[in-house]
């Protein structure tokens, strides 16, 4: 597999709702959470698909955002994540098995 097919998505445009507050913006070790992902992860140049106040919170890195209302829901966020992304790139689309408890990755070329 080549690198430079392979894109990291990050999908930060939930509401939070579970939590009861927004986790991507919150403090961890003196960082909001969003920021340190996209830190850890800026050598693979990430695309992350996020909230106004996610994508607020990462600006000052430099990073490609999309940003969605909290509401878009799990399927736009998805969806604008595919189209953003070169249709030759290598999509790797995780998938639980909650039957044996693992976690599965499906690969498409193109389409999804």
């Amino acid at each position: 597999m080549r690198i430079e097919r392979v894109r990291t998505v990050v999908l930060a445009g939930g509401r939070s709702q579970r939590m009861g507050f927004d986790k991507l913006t919150a403090l961890f070790a003196g960082e909001p959470l969003a920021r340190r992902v996209a830190r850890g992860l800026l050598e693979l140049e990430p695309l992350f698909v996020a909230t106004p106040q996610v994508a607020e919170a990462i600006a000052a890195l430099g990073v490609r955002v999309l940003v969605t209302e909290p509401t878009a829901g799990p399927s736009a966020t998805l969806a604008l994540a595919h189209a953003a992304i070169a249709q030759d790139a290598l999509k790797l689309a995780p998938t639980w098995d909650g039957g044996r408890g693992r976690l599965l990755l499906a690969e498409s070329y193109g389409g999804v």
